[in-house]
């Protein structure tokens, strides 16, 4: 997918994951555990989907992102893609306001 703005890029790239879920939804748990959420198989199965998510948003970025990525992948815990992109949207906005007073 190429990129145009960051915001639409994150809505298309949603859009997408959303669509993938309806047709692809995540096993559910039935090991017997009372609360999905306790199940250790469930709860690896949501980081991976999670990490997958982060990674293609990343690879997806720009060139001018770089930086940002690399910080990024450098975590020893990764974050949310939801908060990766707030990053960006910061990155976007600083590059902004230093464009509109030069």
């Amino acid at each position: 997918m190429e990129q145009g703005n960051s915001i639409a890029y994150y809505s298309k790239l949603k859009k997408l994951w959303e669509e993938l879920n309806v047709l692809q939804p995540m096993p559910q748990c039935t090991c017997g555990v009372m609360c999905a959420s306790t199940c250790d198989v469930s709860n690896e199965i949501v980081e991976i989907m999670s990490q997958t998510k982060l990674i293609q948003f990343l690879v997806g970025l720009n060139e001018c992102y770089d930086h940002v990525k690399n910080q990024i992948l450098v975590l020893d815990l990764l974050p949310y893609v939801n908060k990766v992109y707030s990053m960006i949207l910061r990155v976007e906005k600083q590059k902004n306001v230093q464009l509109n007073f030069t």
